[in-house]
């Protein structure tokens, strides 16, 4: 059986805008640039006189280091890269897999501005490293796909090198 609505007064055109209303106050970014001419207008531009500026910038990054040692400095570069490019930006290079021989040694790592190095601690057990093999100047984290999956969540750019 279908209900009926034909009765009720509450219109199409009421209704849509309604919805407009909702989804402005829970994602100002989707409020319509140009409203529909209708006689609904005028609420749809009051909406979105409201709606604050979608503004999209990015601050935190994170580039995932996992094939290859000699990516570690690909990934180096490329946060120094992004820190020019943004300057408010914030770098985490989380290297995890065959790429953590690439963070051993003695030799002091030089990191761009804003930028923090971080070895998955999970493949270090795996590939049997210790915090003391590291290379000065690396921090850890517990898992890299962990850390991956919060830094995302908390709004984070990702990108694989």
């Amino acid at each position: 059986m279908v209900p009926d609505f034909s009765n009720h007064d509450f219109t199409h055109r009421q209704c849509r805008l309604s919805t407009v209303a909702a989804l402005t106050l829970r994602h100002p970014t989707l409020v319509p640039v140009a409203a529909p001419a209708s006689a609904g207008s005028r609420q749809l531009s009051k909406l979105s006189a409201l709606a604050p500026p979608a503004v999209h910038t990015v601050q935190d990054v994170v580039l995932r280091v996992s094939d290859d040692p000699a990516d570690v400095q690909h990934g180096l570069d490329a946060a120094a890269r992004t820190v020019a490019a943004l300057p408010d930006a914030h770098v985490r290079v989380i290297v995890n897999g065959p790429a953590l021989a690439g963070v051993t040694g003695t030799e002091a790592v030089e990191l761009p501005r804003n930028t923090r190095l971080e070895a998955c601690r999970t493949g270090m057990q795996g590939r049997g490293i210790t915090e003391a093999e590291l290379r000065p100047g690396i921090q850890t984290v517990p898992a890299a796909v962990v850390a991956l999956i919060e830094a995302q969540a908390a709004g984070s750019a990702y990108v694989r090198i």
